[in-house]
């Protein structure tokens, strides 16, 4: 078994920042919550919100969306280009993928190139709140 992060590792890039900018250009309704947002961007960078906050904040728009099942897999056919060209010539069936973004992200790109066993943050899809720790730091070792 060999263990790989997901972010900047096998994916170009970081799939969650991917995601929100692909939800605001799909759904514009999401566009009402940049307030909010921006003031809590403001708190986390002055160290005022703890991380799992500022991504639930983050997160909240999802409460705006319709079909978010068929959002996210959209997103993921568009991005699979993204899984980086060297993993898949050494990716193995009992690979272990551990990320911070969330687990119904991550675990829609593993399905798709044969990787069953993810570690990643639990987050409502619905909601956007978590139901679990942020795989982050600690909690990802």
């Amino acid at each position: 078994m060999n263990v790989y992060d997901f972010d900047e590792t096998i994916y170009e890039g970081d799939s969650t920042r991917d995601f929100i900018f692909y939800i605001m250009k799909k759904r514009p309704i999401v566009w009402g919550n940049i307030f909010k947002l921006s003031g809590a961007g403001i708190l986390f960078i002055l160290k005022l919100m703890e991380k799992t906050k500022f991504k639930e904040n983050l997160y909240s728009s999802f409460k705006l969306i319709n079909n978010m099942d068929e959002l996210v897999d959209e997103f993921v056919d568009i991005h699979l280009k993204n899984i980086k060209p060297w993993y898949l010539d050494k990716k193995r069936e009992d690979d272990l993928i551990i990320s911070a973004s969330p687990d119904f992200l991550v675990r829609r790109f593993c399905n798709k190139i044969g990787i069953k066993d993810v570690m990643a943050s639990n987050v409502d899809i619905n909601t956007g709140k978590y139901t679990g720790k942020n795989c982050y730091g600690e909690e990802k070792v």
